[in-house]
């Protein structure tokens, strides 16, 4: 498994459990965003979708 998509796996879990529970909405928009970059940069990795990277 790829390294990145661990870590995003990871990242959705803890996000997914932070927004069910309605906690720390800083910790929410936090992780948000580095799922978001992980994302990006999975993607960027596996030269997958790169006309959408450069939009």
């Amino acid at each position: 498994m790829n390294t990145i998509y661990g870590e995003i796996d990871i990242l959705r879990e803890r996000l997914n459990n932070l927004i069910e529970k309605e906690e720390d909405f800083e910790e929410i928009y936090k992780l948000s965003t580095e799922l978001d970059q992980l994302i990006l940069n999975y993607y960027a990795d596996n030269d997958y979708g790169n006309e959408y990277l450069e939009a």
